[in-house]
């Protein structure tokens, strides 16, 4: 009975437009999903379509417009925040599976006359490499 209300509830809200499709948990997606809140290690956040992804403290792209989201890759423009401030290109790609969900390892952020930066999501966590 509480599986059933939760769906219930789920429905109604996105029915009502009160959820977006980036806060639909990702064990309800079969779609490939970032893991949008790397700061605490706990594999958190799983999102598609997310308008903001946190690498850490006062480290994240914020802002994120998608233009494209596939099972392979996702790429999008947002606002990044860390080593400066500045608009710049996301590109989500190299799918792996946690738990059964698949998910993007690998975002890359560039801009011109910025360098590229490059993290990996490990355990739950975002590394810059």
């Amino acid at each position: 009975m509480h599986k059933t209300l939760g769906y219930v509830v789920l429905v109604a809200a996105i029915g009502a437009g009160v959820l977006g499709a980036a806060e639909v948990p990702a064990t309800a997606t079969s779609q490939t999903v970032v893991y949008a809140d790397g700061m605490a290690c706990h594999w958190q956040g799983p999102a598609v379509r997310p308008r903001e992804i946190a690498f850490g403290a006062l480290y994240d792209v914020a802002y994120i417009s998608w233009s494209a989201w596939t099972p392979l890759y996702a790429t999008g423009r947002g606002h990044y925040y860390g080593f400066g401030s500045y608009n710049a290109n996301v590109k989500l790609y190299y799918v792996k599976s946690h738990s059964g969900q698949k998910y993007f390892e690998w975002i890359r952020i560039s801009a011109p006359g910025h360098p590229t930066r490059q993290l990996q999501y490990s355990g739950g966590c975002w590394y810059t490499r």
